[in-house]
């Protein structure tokens, strides 16, 4: 059995660093599991916290799916939740949030993840939110959202929550070194010299 000439092992593994990160998973709610119903105080993988409820529906919401309504029902106080789990943001590496909202509500909202991240949301947003941010070290956080409104006129839907990491670690960026996307182009372009140069020579 002939073996792979190096210099195509070569170029595989150059081909290889170009491709993109691929990411893991930390939460995906799409509230699909969740039983259908007004006014409810806990959640499958959501604590709703201090007293106040939500509604889990099947209408209205942004992609005409399963969402919940931070308003809640019966002039509740606004509706706080927070993931029952507990993430390992890992340090060093890029952490990826995005999530459906339509607000028709006059009342903000507040996400955070931990020390992490934190952003309070104004009234009438609507559309597909994507956030990024990294930390330096390891970092344990919960994912909170708290309506920051009063609850009662209008609705805030929340649909399709991510969370993930990327699975390849952020390497800080030397502004005089090529990129590793440019040395796997200078390498393939080297070795395709070579492959020509020793056909031209045979």
């Amino acid at each position: 059995m002939r073996r792979p000439k190096p210099w195509i092992l070569l170029a595989l593994f150059l081909i290889g660093s170009l491709c993109p990160a691929k990411a893991s998973t930390l939460l995906w709610e799409n509230w699909k599991q969740e039983p259908l119903a007004l006014g409810k105080t806990s959640l499958l993988q959501w604590n709703v916290m201090n007293g106040t409820n939500v509604d889990v529906l099947a209408f209205g919401c942004f992609d005409l799916s399963t969402c919940v309504d931070l308003n809640g029902t019966g002039g509740n106080a606004a509706g706080d939740i927070q993931s029952k789990s507990t993430f390992l943001l890992a340090g060093g590496y890029l952490q990826s949030f995005s999530f459906d909202v339509l607000n028709t509500s006059n009342s903000s909202f507040r996400i955070t993840i931990g020390t992490a991240y934190s952003e309070v949301f104004t009234p009438l947003s609507s559309g597909i939110i994507n956030r990024t941010f990294s930390l330096p070290t390891d970092t344990f956080a919960t994912i909170r959202i708290t309506n920051l409104g009063t609850g009662g006129t209008g609705s805030i839907f929340l649909d399709n929550i991510f969370l993930w990491t990327s699975d390849s670690p952020i390497i800080p960026s030397d502004p005089m070194a090529p990129e590793p996307g440019s040395w796997a182009l200078m390498g393939l372009g080297v070795i395709a010299l070579g492959a020509l140069r020793r056909r031209t020579s045979t």
